[in-house]
């Protein structure tokens, strides 16, 4: 009995091994390959085609159907230089030991210690 199952293993794992190959890729030149360097060096085209840009066309031409909500004067305003006042207000609407920031420290650090750190975080930062 055992070694029927032996056996019948054997055969199973040996059919899938026999499945689960690549026996052959066509490349861009519509050849047929079969070896592994052929195959290996059309896998490499195909992924380095797959992830290169072939330039970015004409952008005006994707925006085309993207609805305008950002008038000039408005763009204006949002690219003027910010104060150190303008920053500092948001950060005391913060919850003091709420999720910290990206470099780890929670708001209470920058609540309590902006008169320190204040002008070296907006440059870094904001």
């Amino acid at each position: 009995m055992a070694i029927e199952i032996q056996f019948f293993f054997h055969i199973f794992v040996s059919q899938l091994r026999r499945t689960n190959q690549i026996r052959g890729l066509r490349g861009l030149d519509d050849q047929l390959a079969t070896t592994k360097e052929e195959l290996g060096k059309i896998a490499i085209e195909f992924f380095q085609g797959l992830f290169t840009t072939k330039g970015t066309g004409n952008p005006e031409r994707i925006l085309l159907g993207v609805k305008r909500s950002i008038m000039d004067n408005m763009n204006q305003f949002l690219m003027t230089e910010y104060s150190l006042k303008e920053t500092h207000m948001p950060l005391k609407d913060m919850v003091p030991i709420k999720a910290p920031g990206v470099d780890g420290l929670p708001a209470l650090f920058f609540q309590r210690y902006w008169h320190i750190v204040g002008l070296n975080r907006k440059t870094n930062y904001i």
